[in-house]
């Protein structure tokens, strides 16, 4: 690409140890209909033929590919971390996530680009397939069947399912493009030690004013590897999960903005809890395990967040469920 080019959007890799799937990763982003973008790959700590491949591509794509490499150990620090070297780096109008083991369709970025900047939308959305074993087993997770704008608040609302919707937004990072002065003029970052980095910082990102556009028709391929972090489950499932609402909270109250939102604050955290639980039960098949695990999640919550907040917002017919209490 010219070097006085416009770059129209950056794309940010994370990459660790993904000898298998990195190429199909690079390749549906150079193969992009949209040729303005940059792609900026952010190894971090591979120690598999990762690093090779990545040196590889950006020897034959000098132009076109950033590498960078992560300047901090992974063990104190998680993808949120390499996210935001790339956050930094950016040079494109808008910027987007793509994790090292899925990839795009091949004109997404075209069509969500050009959709975002004829509303002057600050983050475009679009639709999301989860990969199986192979391309007859992919199911949609996330579709939009018409194009629409809302705003901030709205949005957030659909974020935290505050209230019932015909669509709903995933926390998911990289099922949307953020223009990048949005996100460096709200100061918006990863957290780096996380399991649920994208929960918070898509959070954030709503709290803010902005145009948010829904895309139908383009799909971000989500692979569902039964390995990752999203299929197993430990303690740090709970102890980042608390990490993360103490975080929004604090983030509000340093907005000044707690009692507005408090509904959607705890509409949300009821959200992420049943999440973690249902990854808990899929995760953990002993029941005399998961009880620990739950012992755990009710003193760490205890620990954290005042009861009378709970039972305030506490939806009292889940309660009559849960003890099979009938009128």
């Amino acid at each position: 690409m010219n070097k006085d080019q416009l770059i129209k959007v950056s794309v940010i890799v994370p990459v660790h140890n993904a000898e298998n799937t990195i190429e199909r990763c690079i390749e549906s982003l150079l193969n992009q209909s949209l040729e303005e973008i940059e792609i900026i790959l952010i190894n971090d700590h591979s120690t598999d033929n990762t690093n090779s491949i990545l040196n590889a591509y950006h020897q034959l794509y000098p132009n076109k590919i950033h590498l960078l490499q992560s300047d901090k150990p992974r063990e104190m620090c998680g993808p949120g971390y390499a996210r935001n070297m790339g956050i930094q780096t950016a040079q494109g109008t808008f910027m987007s996530f793509v994790d090292s083991d899925d990839w795009i369709d091949s004109n997404l970025y075209y069509s969500v680009y050009e959709n975002a900047v004829k509303v002057n939308a600050d983050i475009a959305i679009f639709g999301v397939k989860d990969e199986l074993l192979n391309s007859m087993c992919a199911t949609i997770r996330y579709q939009y069947q018409h194009l629409n704008v809302v705003n901030h608040k709205y949005a957030l609302h659909m974020l935290c399912h505050t209230f019932n919707n015909d669509y709903f937004i995933s926390p998911m990072a990289c099922q949307k493009i953020y223009k990048t002065n949005f996100i460096r003029q709200n100061n918006l970052y990863f957290d780096t030690d996380s399991f649920y980095e994208d929960d918070q910082f898509t959070f954030c990102c709503f709290l803010h004013n902005c145009r948010i556009i829904m895309i139908p028709d383009v799909y971000y391929h989500y692979n569902q590897n039964p390995s990752s972090i999203t299929h197993n489950f430990s303690k740090k499932h709970i102890d980042t999960l608390v990490k993360t609402f103490i975080n929004i909270r604090k983030y509000l109250q340093n907005y000044d903005c707690y009692n507005e939102y408090q509904n959607a604050y705890h509409s949300y955290f009821d959200k992420c809890l049943s999440s973690t639980l249902n990854m808990l039960f899929r995760a953990e098949p002993t029941v005399k395990i998961q009880k620990k695990y739950i012992i755990y999640l009710f003193n760490k919550l205890n620990e954290n967040f005042p009861i009378e907040e709970w039972i305030a917002y506490l939806d009292v017919q889940r309660v009559k469920r849960f003890f099979y209490i009938t009128e």
